[in-house]
């Protein structure tokens, strides 16, 4: 089981951009680059996102030492003059709808905090069939 939380980019904690940046590979596919999400200069490059939506298990070692595992993440813009938020990007790799929960989410979040009245998503072909069924 996942739990999501999400984070405002500049109070994101740098171990929360450590997680991404190395479960990227795992749960992003191509063309999805690391452009996306990295650092640079030592300061956090997240595309244009605004919030980062982190869905995360955290499990224990038989020490009691915690791990944090990475279910998967979205990046939200808050379009301020158009009163709109854009899903930047969705990765997820995890069984059990990991994906759809992180959208729902940031819609929810999008309608209720930012108080948008439009929320846009770009999809890759490959991926398009899938956000169809969920318009």
């Amino acid at each position: 089981m996942c739990d999501i939380q999400s984070f405002k980019i500049d109070d994101t904690p740098k171990r929360i951009i450590d997680l991404i940046l190395t479960s990227f590979r795992q749960h992003c596919k191509d063309p999805v680059t690391k452009d996306f999400v990295s650092f640079k200069y030592g300061q956090i490059q997240v595309h244009k996102a605004d919030y980062i939506f982190l869905a995360f298990s955290n499990k224990f070692t038989r020490t009691g030492k915690p791990i944090t595992t990475v279910c998967g993440f979205l990046l939200l813009q808050h379009l301020k003059l158009q009163n709109e938020a854009y899903i930047d990007v969705v990765c997820s790799s995890s069984k059990g709808g990991i994906g759809g929960k992180l959208i729902k989410q940031a819609e929810h979040f999008a309608k209720n905090d930012l108080r948008c009245s439009v929320i846009k998503l770009s999809a890759l072909s490959h991926v398009l069939q899938y956000y169809k069924k969920k318009a």
